[in-house]
């Protein structure tokens, strides 16, 4: 029982924890000509609003004073520019300390020399308690410099690409046709990532490819992706016979498959403001039905296929962050599905070995694991569902 009452605590500990945007973007770009006449880089970083406030305190303290915290974070959206400017201060930090950025030339390896730009805040779509911070940086840096990112522990994990357009864009993360892209994680001391700066469109290599976007695929899942977890955990509990677990994983991979591929390829968009809080309210489904239902059905397999669809948008909205290489879109793609395969499995395996091999035998399972579990899951779902729900948006699109 204590075993039982330390997991339900975990969850519940899992959700008020929950904070979606758990890693940073940083894209190095420029345009091959516009380069190769001035040696000019763009360097742009999105990362979360509240890790800036958590770097300067001082900072943080002062909007509390002036009271700018106030119905957070819609208060910084309805005033970008005022709660940008207290940053001011410490502008010369963020524009030298901020980004652990090298940059080797002739043999002699030296901190990057940027010069701060702008910074802007940005609606978190898939979460409205949340808002982005974008810091746009530019540098010069001579034909063949070599960029190192080194990890650093104080700015968290970071998925660091280079993007090199044929002509100019305003995107900074997602490759156009005819340019070329690379990316990689960094989430240890032991991940170095190094790009060659020449102007020269070379992508990368095939087994980077696989490797990077499996990572990520991993990633979405375990750790960031807890609504996710929930939802495996949900049709785990339903029944430990092989042929409803099968039943029930195959359609929701297949439904998901097919909606990242449809978004990513740009045939169906859906705003995130709109599924996010379905992905919630289809969590919460699963875990109720868990609680009065024992026996499979068609109905079932039918809305966790629906259902499916719903978490492949969610998928979608997340490896649209990182951006593709255009040149090996399907190999990401794929690549990026078989991570979150790798991932569901992984819970699949989870579940089974600490719940249903030790307790799936006992009379009890049901009422003492099941049940419960699935009781906490439903009720941390539900309050997603109120969480994600944008009453404004809602009321525009009616």
């Amino acid at each position: 029982m204590k075993f039982i009452l330390f997991i339900l605590i975990m969850f519940m500990s899992l959700s008020v924890q929950a904070d979606p945007i758990k890693y940073n973007l940083i894209n190095i770009n420029h345009t091959s000509e516009s380069y190769k006449n001035t040696g000019i880089v763009d360097i742009h970083f999105k990362g979360a609003f509240s890790s800036l406030m958590k770097r300067y305190p001082d900072t943080t303290a002062r909007l509390e004073q002036l009271d700018l915290f106030d119905e957070y974070p819609s208060r910084v959206l309805e005033l970008p520019e005022e709660f940008v400017a207290e940053f001011n201060p410490h502008r010369e930090d963020i524009e030298k300390n901020l980004l652990p950025l090298s940059v080797l030339v002739d043999g002699k390896k030296e901190p990057m020399k940027l010069s701060l730009k702008s910074m802007q805040v940005e609606e978190n779509k898939t979460d409205p308690r949340q808002v982005y911070i974008n810091i746009y940086y530019k540098t010069q840096l001579p034909e063949g410099s070599i960029v190192d990112f080194s990890y650093d522990k104080n700015l968290g994990d970071s998925f660091v690409s280079l993007t090199i357009n044929s002509v100019a864009t305003d995107s900074a993360t997602v490759a156009v046709p005819e340019s070329s892209y690379k990316g990689y994680w960094s989430k240890s001391p032991s991940d170095k990532v190094s790009f060659k700066i020449d102007g020269n469109k070379e992508g990368m290599p095939f087994f980077d490819v696989v490797s990077q976007y499996i990572d990520s695929g991993i990633a979405h899942i375990v750790p960031m992706g807890l609504d996710h977890i929930l939802f495996i955990i949900g049709i785990f509990l339903f029944s430990l016979s092989f042929r409803p677990l099968l039943l029930q994983v195959t359609m929701f991979t297949v439904a998901h498959t097919i909606t990242l591929g449809m978004a990513m390829n740009g045939m169906v968009s859906v705003d995130p403001l709109i599924v996010e809080p379905l992905i919630a309210l289809s969590i919460a489904y699963i875990a109720i039905e868990n609680i009065f239902l024992s026996n499979i059905s068609r109905h079932r397999l039918l809305l966790i296929f629906v259902f499916g669809l719903l978490h492949g948008l969610g998928f979608a909205s997340v490896l649209s962050e990182f951006g593709m290489p255009s040149d090996q879109f399907v190999t990401a793609l794929i690549s990026f599905n078989i991570g979150v395969e790798i991932a569901q499995v992984g819970i699949l395996l989870a579940c089974y070995f600490l719940l249903g091999k030790l307790f799936g035998h006992r009379s009890w399972y049901r009422k003492v694991i099941v049940i419960p579990i699935s009781l906490v899951i439903g009720l941390v779902a539900l309050y997603w569902v109120y969480d994600r729900v944008d009453i404004g948006y809602l009321i525009q699109l009616l």
